[in-house]
């Protein structure tokens, strides 16, 4: 799955969205089975334009050959069930999620009914963030909790259901562009979605119900994220129990290397893992039921640079 984040295409951007299925062969090679975008397009040469090849070192660092993407790089969870990434494109910048499939998926994983959290980002003519809380049930969605950069709002109305195929790919009825992908754990939702002319949406759900603590967030991190300015960050670090984020490396796509850039404090996790930092009092984010992974938006400069920030803990 790849998310393009940039304004509209009158400003130069090409901002959309690519789900597809792919296999990595043991040298490497990937080897796309199946592509859709954002505009329709069903063929990968516009996505790889020619050989794409991926190595992973010891600490699931990624790192990619092919005349298709620049810079950025990838990172594989704990687990190993799934892979975040950032790179450039020309103009755009991509958020890539990449879920290994195994086990098999049925309606019955959405049946219910489950409590949910939701971090999603906009690109296009309409570019900011949302977190949403509430329930699955019978693979309904329905809001109870609505935010946006600007406040809390009326929540939605509720929709689908969402259905699965034997490989965890996800429809929502009555939302032919709505796609998604399932995690083995069956514990989080990565999707896409058109939602008007030229605006598009990336978003994560997190199945509740786990416990939490200040020390699930604390030790190693590798954090990828993305804005609609547009830019991309890739930084790794730690944090302190005391909710201090302290950047060792980073680098974003303008080449800024700044450690204060990928640092912040105040971080803290309630015991239903939802996050908050005090450095930015616009995130709101949330730690995954087997705290494989942190998603949390924010706004990082007043009045724009909407983003979205995926953190691996222990990576």
């Amino acid at each position: 799955m790849n998310f393009y984040t940039g304004p509209d295409v009158a400003a130069g951007y090409l901002p959309g969205w690519e789900i597809g299925t792919s296999s990595v062969a043991s040298n490497g090679s990937v080897t796309i089975t199946s592509l859709l975008d954002s505009s329709g397009g069903t063929s990968s040469t516009a996505l790889l334009g020619g050989t794409l090849n991926e190595a992973i070192s010891a600490n699931g660092t990624i790192t990619e050959s092919g005349p298709a993407f620049s810079g950025g790089t990838m990172k594989m969870s704990s687990n190993k069930q799934l892979v975040v990434g950032v790179t450039s494109l020309g103009n755009n910048r991509l958020l890539r999620i990449w879920v290994k499939q195994t086990g098999s998926f049925s309606n019955a994983d959405l049946t219910g009914p489950f409590n949910y959290v939701s971090s999603r980002i906009n690109s296009g003519t309409s570019t900011n963030w949302a977190f949403e809380q509430g329930t699955i049930s019978s693979g309904i969605q329905t809001s109870t909790s609505l935010l946006y950069p600007t406040g809390p709002a009326t929540p939605l109305a509720p929709g689908g259901p969402i259905q699965t195929d034997a490989n965890g790919i996800l429809t929502y009825q009555g939302s032919p562009n709505w796609h998604g992908i399932m995690t083995p754990d069956k514990k989080l939702i990565f999707r896409v979605n058109t939602i008007g002319t030229n605006n598009y949406s990336f978003g994560v759900i997190s199945i509740l119900g786990q416990t939490f603590s200040q020390g699930d967030v604390m030790g190693l991190y590798t954090e990828l994220a993305i804005d609609n300015s547009p830019v991309w960050e890739y930084s790794t670090g730690f944090m302190f129990p005391n909710g201090v984020i302290s950047a060792t490396t980073f680098l974003d796509s303008t080449g800024n290397t700044s450690l204060a850039s990928g640092s912040g404090t105040g971080l803290t996790i309630s015991p239903s893992g939802l996050i908050c930092i005090s450095s930015n009092t616009s995130t709101n984010g949330f730690m995954s039921y087997n705290k494989n992974l942190v998603v949390f938006t924010s706004t990082w400069q007043p009045g724009g640079e909407f983003a979205m920030t995926l953190v691996l803990p222990g990576r």
